[in-house]
């Protein structure tokens, strides 16, 4: 019997996780989309170093991929301060990453 009670409560706990994230975790997944949706299709880019023969080279990055690349750097550093707690830090990072990536149209 409390066995169970322990397994219910801990679904009820994750399925609820979702719901209980704060604005600032919600605002990095919708910037992380963002940002992910702009850069779908944008080709080699995005790809790593390609090998022909005996050199390898790396295909030239784009001002917008530049952009993008430091954005979700940002979004890694903002989820480290959500993660801590630390929600000003965090809502302070969101609105430097919103400053550079363009709002997404619906």
């Amino acid at each position: 019997m409390i066995g169970r009670l322990v397994v219910i409560s801990a679904a009820a706990i994750v399925l609820a996780g979702p719901a209980l994230a704060g604005p600032c975790t919600q605002r990095l997944a919708e910037l992380e989309k963002s940002i992910t949706a702009q850069q779908e299709g944008s080709g080699p880019a995005l790809k790593g170093p390609t090998t022909t023969g005996s050199t390898a080279s790396t295909p030239a990055s784009t001002p917008q991929s530049q952009n993008a690349s430091e954005a979700m750097r940002m979004v890694q550093e903002a989820k480290q301060f959500d993660q801590q707690g630390k929600e000003a830090e965090c809502m302070q990072a969101v609105s430097r990453i919103e400053g550079m990536v363009p709002s997404r149209t619906k």
